[in-house]
């Protein structure tokens, strides 16, 4: 105002500061990233605020709940960490993690003390995001229920009709079922920017619906279907949907296991028993034709003794590898895919490979292989423990020369050392006291 606006300016600054803003509120999240099932979690950075002045209405408390959910819309996401919140001046927030279907799934924001005469904010940090096994691949859906308006984004609503629908018919007794994950289909009867309901078919076509719009399982759509539609027909609608921005996405990854409890080699021994090695293979086709799967030795002193039975599993096994190639210092086997799973969550198994230990070999020590697919898909899992490096007797002997035809000659002496204190014990009740 000392810069001299004129009156005109100055009563339009002053109407444009007393007017509420026609926006929402909104949640903008930094860092996330991607993330795979059963993988290590991304840290995320989640900040809410007022766009207009009246959007967190001034009294109570105001509260809301962040659900979070993969893409599937199944709860296979969870929150770590401990978080802590910041917030603006006068304004006292808490944010609060808890469990409802997983471990920590739930979010819940609280905030006083907020006017209708200043923009408020709060932001949360100290939060990472996790896919636990079994996750579906796609944006994690972050939604979020309450008083506390934390914005809302663009979303598709998405299902199929069921029943079908024959010739042009009302639609009042027809329902059109969600897709898991879908946001929920809105009304469009009013104002406020929606989109009609859009039906797949060879011809365009679009429904209104009316009625409400909860996050229900199912919706009916009022108005006319103009052509012929089988079950299932795919209908989509754009929505404003009550959901924070993508949180993480989660990718595709194989997985690696082995037994719980890794089974027992000795020292100097070939051709001993060790674990299965499963790797899932993720979803359809994420291995594909041409990938190699490599499973290496990292422990000093073991190796492969050659090359293992292994095969697919999981109905139906259409997944196929070429015959495995052992290589020079038999540490680490290679396969080669010859035919990519047409479904999901396809195996490949080592069936109880034979190792070799070595008398170097670490007592103790457990014997690690890691499995590595080419193409830079991600694996985890690693290291699969398939054995337990147990120590053993050496026998030595000195070996005088006998004669034929001769009795009662002298032989050498038979020597018996361990190679770690225990491998003889005084366990009477055990087989470790007696050779």
């Amino acid at each position: 105002m000392s810069l001299g606006g004129s009156a005109l300016l100055l009563s339009s600054l002053l109407a444009t500061i007393a007017a509420p803003a026609a926006f929402a509120a909104s949640t903008t999240i930094t860092g996330g990233g991607a993330i795979v099932p059963g993988g290590p979690a991304v840290s995320v950075t989640i900040k809410g605020s007022e766009t207009g002045l009246a959007d967190w209405p001034a009294g109570g408390p105001l509260t809301s709940v962040v659900s979070v959910l993969d893409a599937g819309g199944a709860s296979t996401i969870e929150f770590t960490g401990t978080p802590t919140i910041t917030s603006s001046m006068f304004v006292t927030c808490t944010a609060v993690l808890s469990t409802v279907v997983v471990t920590k799934d739930t979010l819940t924001i609280t905030c006083s003390g907020q006017t209708d005469t200043r923009l408020d904010s709060f932001t949360i940090t100290g939060l990472s995001v996790k896919a636990i096994s079994g996750a579906a691949v796609g944006a994690v859906i972050a939604n979020w229920t309450g008083s506390l308006d934390l914005g809302s984004v663009s979303a598709t609503a998405s299902g199929k009709i069921v029943p079908g629908v024959v010739g042009a018919v009302a639609s009042s007794a027809r329902t059109v079922t969600l897709n898991g994950g879908s946001a929920a289909f809105a009304v469009t009867d009013i104002p406020n920017g929606y989109s009609k309901l859009a039906i797949a078919g060879g011809t365009a076509e679009s429904v209104a619906l009316t009625g409400a719009g909860a996050a229900t399982t199912t919706q009916v759509v009022n108005g006319v279907f103009l052509l012929n539609h089988e079950v299932n027909v795919p209908v989509s609608q754009t929505v404003m949907a009550k959901r924070l921005g993508t949180l993480a996405t989660v990718g595709d990854t194989t997985a690696v296991t082995t037994c719980t409890t890794p089974n027992l080699v000795r020292q100097g021994i070939n051709n001993q028993t060790a674990c299965w090695i499963d790797l899932n293979l993720g979803r359809a086709g994420y291995v594909p034709v041409g990938a190699t799967l490599t499973y290496t030795i990292a422990t000093a002193g073991a190796k492969f003794s050659g090359l293992p039975y292994a095969y697919t599993f999981n109905a139906p096994a259409d997944f196929a590898v070429g015959t495995g190639v052992l290589s020079f210092d038999r540490k680490s086997i290679t396969y080669t895919v010859t035919t990519a799973s047409s479904t999901d969550f396809q195996g490949f198994e080592l069936n109880w490979p034979k190792i070799d230990v070595g008398l170097t070999a670490v007592s103790g020590a457990t014997v690690d292989v890691n499995v590595a697919v080419s193409g830079g898909k991600s694996v985890i899992g690693n290291p699969a423990s398939i054995a337990q490096i147990g120590s053993t007797l050496v026998g030595s002997t000195s070996a005088p020369t006998v004669l034929i035809g001769s009795n009662d000659q002298p032989t050498g002496m038979i020597v018996l050392t361990e190679t770690a204190a225990g491998t003889l014990s005084d366990d009477v009740n055990g087989a470790t006291n007696i050779v």
